[in-house]
């Protein structure tokens, strides 16, 4: 049990010199907001500056990039503890977002090999999030919904409508996998309706659609009665005149609507 102790005392100790030295290392707030500020007003003016280089959606998913970054930094900002370990790593996480974003729009001719999404990733909003997870969801169970009446109807001639590899061990190993994400899907959509609840844990559900698709796939389910699904999107809205603009706005706010796929 000593000996448990010491090694407990010995990791605990190089865990708070380690964090120790990570203080001291990283640049101080009042220094790290100064150089975001002037590398996001750098981005702004080459942005102004690619208008013959950029088409109009590279500007506009650069611009949402940059509001990503600036949405980082306010949150940054509004910590109570501004000086301290986490919110000095946030804004140097933003000030290399917003350094790689520089490079991007400099060498704008990179778009034929590389997009702006592969460069710095879009950051969802948390209405952009449950909209993709219930879209998600909601595709799970249509598409399990098509692929067990697929196999319904045909299961007396199941080799006519599916793959030659649609056996029955096939079909039994995939029966109990389709059911489970059905489940998990429905369960995802029933907890959205709830005012409460853990959206990583739902978006960690909706991953069933990728068992769907694979069986449906293996199936080789015809998925054209999927065609007059609607998702829903989110669209920005300008607040002064309530009525929906193009996405990267900075000051909009954001609605749900539907659209067929």
């Amino acid at each position: 049990m000593s000996t448990a102790k010491i090694a407990s005392v010995l990791a605990e100790s190089k865990e708070t010199d380690a964090n120790n030295a990570e203080q001291v290392t990283l640049p101080s707030y009042s220094k790290l907001m100064a150089r975001v500020e002037s590398e996001t007003t750098r981005a702004y003016e080459l942005l102004s500056n690619i208008n013959n280089h950029a088409t109009p959606e590279e500007k506009t998913d650069i611009k949402r990039r940059l509001e990503d970054i600036e949405r980082s930094v306010s949150e940054a900002i509004n910590d109570s503890d501004i000086d301290s370990l986490v919110t000095r790593k946030q804004l140097i996480d933003s000030l290399q977002r917003t350094q790689r974003l520089i490079v991007f729009m400099t060498n704008i001719d990179v778009r034929s090999s590389l997009t702006v999404e592969q460069i710095v990733p879009v950051t969802l909003t948390k209405e952009e999030r449950i909209v993709k997870a219930k879209n998600l969801a909601n595709k799970t169970v249509a598409l399990i919904t098509l692929t067990e009446s697929v196999i319904g109807v045909n299961s007396t001639s199941t080799a006519s409508t599916t793959s030659a590899s649609s056996t029955k061990e096939v079909l039994a190993k995939l029966l109990p996998a389709m059911k489970e994400s059905k489940v998990s899907a429905e369960a995802v959509l029933a907890t959205l309706e709830q005012p409460d609840y853990d959206l990583s844990s739902l978006e960690d559900k909706v991953k069933a659609y990728a068992m769907a698709d694979d069986s449906a796939t293996l199936l080789n389910v015809d998925r054209s009665a999927l065609s007059e699904i609607k998702e829903e999107v989110v669209v920005p809205v300008d607040i002064a005149s309530s009525t929906p603009v193009v996405s990267g706005s900075e000051t909009g706010t954001s609605t749900v609507v539907e659209m067929e796929v």
